[in-house]
């Protein structure tokens, strides 16, 4: 995949980006280290799909789902990101069903170490990590070792460091949740001021994961959105008889020129 057709993407997606402030944490009731600053979701568990006009459907009947089967709204991805998704899937030989976007506003925005292995995502998933933006440092350490007498007293193993530029590609997979733990640490100079947003594909098996993804990535915070004229995140507010919190993404119109300029770029990947 061309580095070239994400990076030009990027311009694409950000103005369309509605992100939201989480209010908790699955691990504490803050969000002072576990998450950035904004975090958004699109997308449903194995046990649902889409329909091409956004209904959800269940995935053995093709039939509409029972009311009752979420108490969260789960949203398709918009085209540019479906778009997005499709291709990653043919590079990494994997299927994606959730999208999440992290928006890091400057280097003072961080998540500290953790690992991807919810047991809703299954054993050994598979997880693409799309950076656009700012060059930020991405780290990897093996999960602890219980201890086991005087070895347990040796220093610490120094994390691998991968410098991840606008248009990189992370692929996780295989064992790696399982044994490693991985973070974006504060950044200081450079172009620490300067905005990052973080793509990322995963596939949530049963509903369990479509109920935390949209408990812990949209809550109970507010919408915030990419201004284009200040380049920089600003809080959305609604206008009379405007679109309902959180619908920008989902609003870019398939026939668009914006539209057709983006898939275009993306169609230039698979060459």
């Amino acid at each position: 995949m061309r580095r070239t057709s994400i990076h030009l993407a990027s311009k694409f997606i950000s103005p369309w980006i509605t992100t939201h402030q989480s209010l908790t944490s699955p691990s504490s009731n803050s969000l002072t280290s576990q998450f950035p600053l904004s975090t958004t979701v699109f997308g449903v568990d194995h046990t649902s799909h889409f329909s091409p006009t956004g209904a959800l459907l269940d995935s053995t009947t093709s039939r509409p789902i029972p009311t009752n089967r979420y108490t969260c709204r789960p949203r398709p991805p918009p085209h540019c990101l479906d778009s997005l998704r499709r291709i990653t899937e043919v590079f990494t030989s994997s299927t994606y069903n959730f999208c999440l976007v992290n928006y890091y506003a400057t280097g003072s925005d961080s998540i500290s170490y953790h690992s991807d292995d919810e047991r809703f995502l299954g054993a050994n998933p598979a997880i693409t990590s799309f950076s656009l933006g700012a060059k930020r440092d991405f780290l990897l350490k093996h999960k602890p070792v219980p201890p086991d007498g005087e070895k347990a007293k040796g220093k610490e193993e120094k994390p691998l460091k991968i410098p991840l530029g606008s248009g990189d590609m992370v692929l996780m997979r295989g064992s790696t949740q399982a044994n490693w733990l991985h973070s974006i640490p504060k950044r200081k100079g450079g172009e620490a001021e300067k905005g990052r947003i973080n793509i990322t594909f995963r596939k949530a098996m049963v509903k369990g994961g479509t109920e935390n993804y949209y408990r812990y990535n949209v809550g109970d915070g507010g919408v915030w959105k990419w201004d284009e004229r200040r380049k920089e995140m600003v809080e959305w507010k609604p206008q009379e008889g405007g679109k309902e919190a959180g619908q920008g993404l989902n609003s870019i119109s398939g026939g668009s020129a914006r539209q057709e300029e983006l898939l275009e770029f993306l169609r230039t990947s698979e060459e």
